[in-house]
C-alpha cells in the first residue's frame, strides 16, 4: 500500500471519463427521482473516496465498451 502509484494514463484514461460518466448518472438520477436541490457542501471523506473508486471502475467499464465498439468497426483488409 506504500508504493501506490498512478500513471497519467490511469488518471486521464480511466478516472476522468469514469468521473464524468458517474457524475452524469448521479445528476440524471437526482433530476428524475429526487427533485430537490443538489447540495455540494454535504460531501464527506468517505463519499469522495467512494465516488473516486466508482469513477475508476466506471472508467474501466467505459474503456471495455469502447474497445468492443472499435474492435467490431475495425476491418483488417
Amino acid at each position: 500500500m506504500k508504493d501506490l502509484q498512478f500513471s497519467l494514463y490511469e488518471i486521464f484514461g480511466y478516472l476522468m471519463p469514469g468521473l464524468i460518466a458517474v457524475s452524469a448518472a448521479v445528476m440524471l438520477h437526482w433530476t428524475i427521482f429526487l427533485k430537490g436541490p443538489f447540495v455540494i457542501s454535504e460531501f464527506s471523506g468517505p463519499l469522495i473516496f467512494g465516488s473516486l473508486f466508482f469513477s475508476y471502475i466506471g472508467g474501466h467499464i467505459l474503456q471495455g465498451v469502447a474497445n468492443l465498439i472499435t474492435s467490431r468497426n475495425t476491418s483488417y483488409d
